[in-house]
């Protein structure tokens, strides 16, 4: 449970009286008395002006003159009676209700203050009265302040309170510490040895990091060194100076080792980065509001446990009343988170809206993307195709000029016509024709190429596929006509080469074989 440093005393808000008017509510709280002074003021007197004053000036404990005719009554101060009369009615209950469990415990909280200085009086007059140092009154101070570190340990005492008993607490045992003085001059010279000692050993570590040797049996030493120092006694002093060498010599032993880490840095400033940063930081603080709430329900169970256990009217009452503080607290806190909920709700749709135009955004692009690459792939690998085409059939028809046997690797491409086939056997079957020995045509008829045949061809068995026969034989024979020397038909050979790789795709493989069978007979 937490409490602040001093609690709003005052209190000033809208409310209605028993005709239904509207007047000006303000409420003081009187801790000493425990009672609350309870001003109202008609709406004649409730002007802007004065209700600024009272929001800003009296409720920070400034003087602001009340105009005539205002009333004031005494309301007392306890759990179960409102501090509102039956006919004041005001707009937040909640602040009233709130109001009222803090200010129950600040009245008692008061009375327990009061309690432990009286206590104290009583110390301090103990104290300086002594004459050497006594152990046991050094105990009960030392008692004394335990419990009252408790009660500040619990929120049970404000903390100036608590602040004023401790200056006062302090100021006894510096007089204790005077008289112990004595005592304690073996101990700081034991204290004195063992910090010369320390301070040595690590001076020398410190020579040998500089000097740049191993790092690790180094670490190892200092680690050594530092359950080392948890078995000697140290007067606060020395413990200080000791600890804070040894930490400096960890650090620069870590930083050589370890260097530096780095830092992350997150950016964008999309629309579901924005929503993202947002909807994480609202995350964050639900976390830590239900934490609150859970730590404040945990409070609360532990005072229903210490209530059965407790010392003393005054003490179970104060637990009653943090009690009843706590719940109110968590029930504003409830309401806070409620609405984070909310917003957490809104944001996560947001951001589920943006995300998918995000996705449809990126899919677009990708597709697009997609297809320029297939265009770009598809325009690259025919430009390749048509290269290597003209480079091997270049290549073979320059080995055919030579008089070698090529070995021709034709590359695939996409097969012409069935008509297209057929017209370039026929006009190769007519050119072959009219270069031969008996010119009896002169005019070959398209319509019928195979009716005439060159003797010079060998005699083969027919084969089902007849336009293979042509092409083949069209090959042969420009390839003999190559070979004996005709200059004319290598520009026919070129040609028709170009045709065949356009046709013979799938049975490559069987047209050059038979073209090297025929090129062997042709040569012999």
């Amino acid at each position: 449970m937490k409490i602040t440093t001093v609690m709003k005393r005052k209190i000033v808000l809208w409310g209605t009286n028993e005709k239904e008017e509207k007047i000006l509510v303000a409420l003081h709280l009187q801790d000493k008395e425990g009672i609350v002074k309870l001003y109202t003021f008609n709406e004649q007197q409730a002007t802007e002006d004065f209700y600024n004053k009272m929001l800003n000036q009296w409720r920070e404990n400034q003087e602001v003159e009340f105009p005539e005719g205002h009333s004031v009554q005494d309301r007392p101060l306890n759990i179960s009676d409102s501090i509102l009369p039956d006919e004041v009615k005001v707009e937040r209950t909640d602040i009233i209700a709130r109001a009222q469990t803090e200010w129950h415990f600040v009245v008692l909280s008061s009375k327990l203050y009061e309690m432990y200085r009286t206590e104290l009086e009583d110390f301090t007059e103990t104290v300086e009265n002594l004459k050497e140092y006594d152990n046991k009154v050094w105990n009960e101070m030392r008692n004394f302040w335990s419990k009252v570190q408790e009660q500040v340990i619990e929120k049970n005492l404000f903390r100036d309170h608590a602040s004023n008993l401790k200056s006062k607490t302090n100021k006894l045992f510096d007089r204790l510490k005077a008289l112990k003085k004595e005592v304690e001059a073996q101990y700081e010279s034991t204290s004195s040895g063992y910090k010369e000692t320390i301070m040595t050993e690590l001076a020398d570590i410190e020579a040998r990091v500089e000097k740049g040797l191993g790092l690790k049996p180094i670490f190892e030493e200092l680690k050594t060194l530092q359950g080392k120092l948890r078995g000697m006694k140290f007067t606060k002093k020395d413990r200080d100076q000791v600890w804070n060498k040894l930490d400096a010599a960890f650090k620069v032993v870590k930083e050589k080792r370890f260097g530096d880490k780095g830092k992350d840095n997150n950016g964008g400033n999309s629309a579901v980065g924005r929503h993202q940063r947002r909807y994480d930081g609202l995350v964050n603080a639900i976390q830590k509001m239900e934490k609150s709430i859970s730590r404040d329900k945990d409070d609360q169970k532990f005072q229903d446990r210490k209530i059965a256990t407790t010392d003393g009217q005054l003490e179970m009452q104060i637990r009653q009343a943090k009690i009843k503080m706590i719940d109110e607290r968590v029930k504003s806190k409830e309401l806070k988170l409620e609405d984070m909920y909310k917003t957490r709700k809104e944001l996560e749709s947001k951001i589920a809206k943006e995300k998918e135009k995000a996705e449809k955004h990126e899919k677009m692009n990708a597709a697009k993307a997609e297809a320029e690459a297939k265009i770009a792939a598809e325009v690259k690998k025919s430009a390749e195709n048509a290269e290597a085409s003209a480079d091997k059939l270049t290549e073979a028809a320059a080995k055919i000029a030579e008089g070698k046997k090529p070995k021709i690797v034709i590359p695939a491409v996409e097969l012409p016509t069935e008509e297209a086939v057929d017209a370039i056997t026929e006009t190769k079957e007519v050119e072959n024709k009219s270069t031969a020995e008996e010119p009896k045509v002169e005019e070959p008829k398209a319509e019928e190429p195979k009716s005439e045949e060159k003797t010079e061809e060998p005699k083969e068995e027919p084969k089902e596929d007849k336009s293979d026969d042509s092409i083949l034989g069209a090959i042969a024979a420009t390839m003999g006509e190559a070979l004996s020397g005709v200059g004319e038909a290598l520009e026919d050979v070129v040609d028709t080469v170009k045709a065949v790789a356009e046709v013979v795709e799938d049975k490559i493989e069987d047209a050059v074989e038979d073209l090297k069978e025929k090129m062997s007979d042709e040569e012999e």
